[in-house]
């Protein structure tokens, strides 16, 4: 079993931890490692769906050996999304897909202010961000999708 920490909580530490509000309106957002919660009437950033794997090992997977054994390079990428309704967005006198827009490029000016500060992987990236409203929910919950991209040596 691994000692490395899970990046969702690596990633939403990082990121709670260096937030400006000043940069979104003034919001300091919930931040969960689950989806969007209803109950939640505030700005949310989840972090979800860690998917990795090795790469360049060919049919065995391995990277290569050191002196102390067989590595892997694994890549991986973390799905982050920021979340707000309407109603949220005008408490702060925010435009709901303006506010989120800037909650992910807020994400952003983070993670590329810090690429290489998460103990045992060796990069941290922001993959981009795309708008992705939920409108089958009533009322509509305006959406930014992002991609944080990641490495680490296994």
């Amino acid at each position: 079993m691994s000692s490395r920490e899970d990046i969702r909580i690596l990633v939403r530490n990082l990121i709670r931890d260096n937030w400006t509000p000043g940069n979104t309106f003034g919001v300091t957002p919930y931040f969960t490692t689950g989806w969007y919660d209803e109950a939640y009437e505030t700005p949310q950033i989840s972090f979800t769906n860690p998917s990795d794997g090795p790469i360049n090992g060919g049919m065995t997977g391995f990277s290569g050996i050191t002196t102390q054994g067989i590595v892997q390079t694994i890549l991986g990428t973390l799905q982050l999304n920021c979340w707000v309704t309407r109603a949220a967005a005008e408490a702060v006198g925010a435009n709901p897909k303006q506010l989120t827009y800037e909650m992910a490029c807020e994400v952003e000016r983070i993670i590329d202010a810090n690429p290489g500060v998460l103990a045992d992987y060796f990069f941290l990236s922001f993959g981009g961000k795309t708008d992705a409203p939920d409108t089958e929910a009533s009322p509509t919950v305006f959406r930014q999708m992002c991609e944080i991209g990641y490495g680490y040596i296994k």
